[in-house]
């Protein structure tokens, strides 16, 4: 894993009960998702295995925790002592009806009503439309939320994830030829990006925003 350039588009504050996290399709997310709650210890729920609706969420919680935990992790998440993770917003979003889907949130959102934590207590993670939309929708509904976007990596990053992905599969001889490895990638992503690039243009650079 490498952690991705995050662009804030809105900010933290004392009171935020819900991160929203977006990016454009095939960027990462379910694995930024997924390595949030290893680092957390935090529970991992991904929408697009799930029909959500009236009393999906506290359900979820006991099923997962069991009846008798269920006030401890209730306590421990309007503290901001614990955190709880949902991934796939859009996918979760799609295979109910609408109001099913906003009668989840709702729930949601009444169970995040009374908390002021430290630390906001749940991240939700979406493609950039459905975080849009459920923006709109929580502003809408006076919640109190940050919004930060998955970024593109920067050069040195991308060389890094390949070499993770390397080392992923047991090999070692990018590690001990770094010079050679890092002209190998140069060489790989300049081609990649001299066919990405908008006719006319070359994509001399990371930054071009044809590529």
């Amino acid at each position: 894993f490498v952690d991705p350039p995050l662009r804030v588009i809105k900010a933290i504050e004392r009171d935020t009960a819900i991160v929203l996290v977006s990016s454009p399709a095939a960027l990462g997310k379910s694995t930024v998702a997924a390595e949030i709650a290893r680092r957390q210890n935090a529970p991992l729920w991904d929408l697009s295995r799930a029909m959500v609706g009236t009393g999906s969420f506290e359900g979820t919680l006991v099923r997962s925790f069991g009846a008798a935990a269920y006030s401890q992790v209730e306590e421990s998440l309007k503290k901001g002592s614990a955190l709880f993770v949902i991934d796939s917003l859009d996918e979760g979003q799609l295979r109910v009806p609408a109001t099913s889907f906003e009668e989840f949130m709702s729930e949601v959102c009444a169970f995040l009503a009374s908390t002021r934590p430290p630390h906001p207590p749940l991240v939700l993670l979406g493609r950039s439309d459905a975080a849009l939309w459920m923006s709109l929708w929580l502003e809408d509904k006076g919640v109190a939320f940050s919004h930060v976007a998955l970024d593109f990596f920067f050069e040195d990053q991308s060389y890094e994830f390949v070499a993770r992905w390397l080392d992923s599969r047991g090999h070692t001889a990018h590690r001990g030829y770094p010079d050679a490895f890092n002209r190998a990638c140069r060489s790989l992503f300049q081609e990649i990006a001299s066919a990405l690039a908008a006719p006319g243009k070359t994509a001399a650079t990371w930054e071009d925003p044809s590529v």
